[in-house]
Parts: structure tokens; sequence; C-alpha cells
């Protein structure tokens, strides 16, 4: 029973660790590059389908759900990435694994 406890706790300090730093940031697309970044690396691929829905990945980055809809958007047509439900491909994968 102790380890378990032990084990959600560093579960849940790695996630509030990975918040921080994302919130950490300024503007929307630096904090959707960490988050996709870190998704990225927990698939251990640059095509992934991530668990969060937009409201979810929104309440995550600390940013309103229609500014992270509307980043996305303009990523997607800077050929940074790909967007199907959530289904997510980094195309400019350099962008996404040098950061954090």
């Amino acid at each position: 029973a102790f380890v378990k406890i032990i084990l959600t706790f560093f579960r849940e300090s790695k996630v509030f660790n990975r918040k921080i730093h994302i919130l950490s940031h300024k503007y929307v697309r630096e904090r959707l590059i960490l988050f996709y970044s870190g998704e990225a690396r927990k698939s251990g691929k640059n095509e992934f389908e991530t668990e969060y829905s937009k409201t979810e990945i929104a309440d995550l980055i600390g940013v309103a759900r229609p500014s992270v809809s509307r980043e996305l958007r303009n990523m997607q047509q800077e050929g940074l990435l790909e967007i199907e439900g959530r289904r997510v491909k980094l195309i400019r994968k350099e962008l996404f694994f040098l950061q954090g």
C-alpha cells in the first residue's frame, strides 16, 4: 500500500512539474509545442493519438479553448503539424523535440 501511495505521488508530481514548466511560457504556441513535445516523448513517435480533448489541453496549458483551436489551425496551415480529432502528426519534428 505504501509503495502505491509513493508511485501515485510521483506520477502526480511529474504532471504538476510539467504543467508549471508549460505555464512558465508566455505564448500559446510555445505552450502547445511543449505539450505536444511531451506527448510525442511519451509515445516515442512523431505520430500519436493524444488522450486529451482540445478543452482538456486548454485547461492543462492555461489558455482559453478558442485560442488553442486558433493556434493549432495556424500551426497546421504553416505545416508544423497535422491534427485530425485526437490523432496528431508532428511534421517539423525538430521544432517539437528541441523543446522542454
